[in-house]
């Protein structure tokens, strides 16, 4: 059974549905009219729903430390803003040429991870739980690159619809897998020796009642646990470890930005701590900048 045959009937038929009005509001009316509506949805939701405005303000408080009440509610809103827009885009990836895709996903760096693919070793892509990166995995899957991400749990009704969806859309050429973080880690293992990319949020160990491996380390916002199993499998394969962050900006434009990992370090756990140091400050970085991408509420 295909991802989207999972699903409900009531919930395909409601996503078909939203997916035909917000079609038909991009070719007719254009994307900033799209845009427009997307901030008066957002804002709404806002406004109607006090217990998630809670809970973005405590996600904000704890990814974000120090941030002025005045940005704090500026972040708020936007956040409901912004994630509304990705939804909504999200759900319209497949409909889009890949010209127009590129016209509003500019991918920047590039070139490391198609450095980092003639290496024949596979990529780790380490994420943080700031962006909306499933515009990321499938702007990367459409421009040939075969990608998996590592998910804690199953993913999420227009997650799954849409995967089936993006797949046709990216042709044979590439490949928008889903691997658990609970399974053996055989499939991971496999993934880089096939030299495929493989992909994960590290800044959050899932929740569960299976083991993980993690480690908590002093990063610039204070002491954080880091999932780091994936990271470990990358080391022992060899395979090149890029970070990718994605900024959202109005009208739905979109900035993909990949930077190579590097480490000197002689040993796995030395490498581990070297690398987990850099992550963490190029995300820290990210979120002063952009505090209203937080995703994890």
């Amino acid at each position: 059974m295909n991802e989207a045959g999972r699903l409900s009937r009531s919930k395909r038929l409601a996503l078909s549905i939203s997916r035909r009005v917000l079609n038909w509001v991009r070719s007719r009316l254009g994307w900033s009219a799209l845009w427009r509506l997307a901030v008066v949805a957002g804002t709404l939701e806002w406004l109607l729903k006090p217990a998630a405005r809670r809970r973005v303000r405590r996600a904000l408080r704890r990814e974000v430390a120090g941030l002025p009440r005045a940005v704090l509610r500026r972040a708020t809103l936007q956040h409901f803003r912004r994630t509304r827009g990705d939804k909504w885009f999200f759900l319209l990836m497949d409909r889009l040429t890949t010209e127009e895709l590129e016209r509003r996903v500019r991918l920047e760096g590039r070139e490391h991870l198609e450095a980092a693919l003639a290496r024949g070793a596979g990529v780790y892509v380490v994420l943080s739980h700031f962006g909306f990166h499933d515009i990321g995995a499938a702007m990367l899957a459409r421009a040939g690159f075969p990608c998996a991400g590592v998910r804690a749990k199953l993913n999420s009704a227009a997650r799954r619809y849409m995967g089936s969806r993006l797949k046709r859309a990216a042709g044979a050429a590439a490949a928008l897998e889903q691997l658990a973080t609970s399974s053996f880690p055989r499939e991971i293992y496999r993934w880089f020796k096939d030299n495929r990319v493989v992909g994960s949020a590290i800044d959050v160990p899932p929740a569960g009642d299976y083991r993980v491996d993690t480690l908590r380390i002093d990063g610039p916002a204070g002491p954080h646990e880091y999932m780091v199993g994936p990271l470990r499998i990358a080391l022992r394969c060899g395979a090149a470890i890029v970070q990718r962050s994605i900024e959202s900006r109005p009208k739905f434009r979109f900035l993909v930005r990949l930077e190579p990992l590097d480490c000197s370090a002689p040993t796995e756990d030395a490498a581990v701590q070297e690398l987990l140091a850099a992550y963490a400050e190029r995300t820290a970085s990210f979120g002063r900048r952009h505090p209203d991408h937080v995703s994890r509420v």
